[in-house]
């Protein structure tokens, strides 16, 4: 039925939207300019001219906000509406987010922030690593063996064998970390029984030599004097051997071996291979600290080989908490950034500072560099004690170090826990996602099994026996078929099928409501 008015009323606009009326006037549309109600008409496609109404089909709830915008020139948002619908109508409404009132801002814009954190999260949990393709696959049966190598090696939640193989891949990590711990030990050293000739009358152990080499050093000394204890070496031996083929092995299989060699974890594994070779050889000849060139450089090589312990960050996207706190320390990378800069400019400060104050003072802070390590060791409240202000002016300025590095350390902490209490968060209503939907994709496996269903048909085609297709019967979702009472197998296409999925789970996430 058309609303009529009196020729009094010739300023009224009738707007259905989504269903619901709305009623103002001509001159209240029009004291927003610039917006899609201000330049509706009667020749608007929008017009009914038979029922004398506009009509837009959007969200009538949202539209109360529009329309008080237009009536009061504030622009309030319902609190308890997704950002994302509220910027859509506003879009369509041709209303300028800057229209929006300061204290309804956060409830348009909160949801970008959580959009990010859920895409970041989804890229960091779903980007798939190197693979296989069908293709490489189907090309030859050596592909087919280096991707079962592969999966193995990399993937250690595709198969009972991969998460063995991660679980022995981790043994070795640890047991040549181990290794390398106890090695700088005496307790786990035995003398090597060398000597060394000064000259025809004169011989001294390996050790006397050593101290008188190296201004008394007893830990080269011990290093060069001495070696593993045969069980300790053979064990270290194997691990290095193991990491060696793993790494070779790994590349050959490799599907893409570019981007392996791009990926940083495989660099450091590089790395770590070329240190082993290196001290390997260098503990052969067993003269290498004879020389300080060599020795520097065996010390090098030892020092590089603990990075072996970042190999275990190979299985850290296979956890969640590690990767969380990866995203969380990137999202707070620009106010990391700033702290840097501002701790730099503190310690220079504060070191200039407290080198003044403890001028008189002949033996403390000889100079502004020893006075920035001690700003430093200040602000992050380690405090060694090796050096400390003594007159009233150094006390002064201590003090204020103090505080400034409690102030410096309080906020940048407080940035990366928020940020990692979002991420946390968001990933485990991730988590429950997936975890339901594994759920109802495991039931709707058990009513499609072969008990329920024969040969289902695949989308990308349908074999044929005798010139006739296969069939595809449709499961009875209610319960187990009844031998008796069971139609006949009929064809179905695979669009059927997929809609017969689709109710299975439907049918699923209502008893779980239930």
């Amino acid at each position: 039925m058309a609303i009529q008015y009196s020729d009094k009323h010739t300023d009224i606009v009738n707007l259905n939207v989504g269903g619901t009326i709305f009623v103002t006037t001509m001159r209240t549309l029009k004291s927003v300019s610039d917006t899609r109600l201000s330049g509706i008409s009667t020749n608007s496609s929008e017009f009914i001219a038979g029922q004398n109404m506009y009509f837009f089909d959007r969200n009538p709830e949202l539209f109360h906000s529009v329309l008080d915008f237009y009536r009061t020139g504030e622009l309030h948002l319902p609190k308890h509406v997704c950002g994302l619908p509220l910027r859509n109508e506003l879009e369509y409404w041709q209303i300028s987010s800057s229209s929006i009132s300061d204290c309804c801002v956060p409830s348009l814009f909160k949801f970008e922030d959580e959009l990010e954190v859920t895409n970041n999260l989804r890229r960091q949990f779903e980007t798939k690593s190197v693979e296989y393709t069908k293709e490489q696959l189907q090309a030859s049966k050596w592909n087919r063996i280096k991707n079962v190598f592969w999966n193995v090696m990399d993937r250690p939640t595709s198969s009972r064998l991969a998460r063995i193989y991660s679980i022995l891949y981790m043994l070795f990590v640890m047991t040549t970390c181990v290794i390398f711990i106890l090695s700088t030990h005496e307790y786990f050293r035995v003398p090597n029984k060398e000597t060394v000739t000064i000259n025809s009358t004169h011989t001294i152990t390996a050790y006397q030599y050593l101290l008188e080499q190296h201004n008394n050093n007893p830990k080269v000394a011990l290093l060069g004097s001495t070696d593993l204890r045969p069980s300790l070496y053979i064990l270290d031996k194997v691990c290095a051997v193991f990491f060696i083929l793993e790494f070779f092995i790994r590349f050959v299989v490799c599907p893409a071996r570019i981007d392996f060699l791009k990926s940083w974890l495989n660099i450091v594994d590089l790395v770590i291979v070329f240190a082993l070779l290196l001290t390997g050889i260098m503990e052969f000849f067993n003269d290498f600290y004879t020389s300080k060139a060599l020795l520097w450089l065996f010390l090098i090589g030892r020092g590089v080989i603990i990075l072996r312990l970042i190999r275990l960050f190979r299985f850290a996207k296979h956890f969640s908490g590690l990767k969380i706190l990866y995203l969380a320390l990137r999202a707070s990378f620009e106010e990391l950034g700033l702290l840097c800069l501002t701790f730099m400019i503190t310690t220079s400060l504060f070191g200039a500072l407290v080198f003044y104050a403890e001028f008189y003072e002949p033996t403390n802070f000889s100079n502004v560099p020893i006075a920035i390590w001690w700003a430093i060791v200040t602000l992050t409240t380690v405090g060694y004690g090796d050096y400390y202000p003594v007159t009233v002016p150094g006390y002064f300025v201590g003090a204020l170090c103090g505080m400034c590095g409690l102030l410096l350390l309080s906020m940048p902490i407080a940035i990366i826990a928020t940020n990692f209490n979002d991420y946390y968060n968001q990933n485990k209503i991730r988590e429950k996602q997936i975890n339901r939907k594994k759920d109802i994709f495991n039931k709707i496996k058990k009513l499609f099994s072969n008990k329920n269903m024969i040969n289902v048909m695949h989308v990308d085609g349908i074999p044929a026996i005798n010139g006739r297709p296969k069939t595809a019967r449709l499961p009875e979702i209610e319960g187990p078929p009844n031998p008796e009472t069971e139609p006949k197998a009929t064809t179905a296409t695979p669009r059927e099928v997929n809609v017969a999925f689709k109710k299975a789970g439907a049918k699923i996430m209502a008893s779980n409501r239930h």
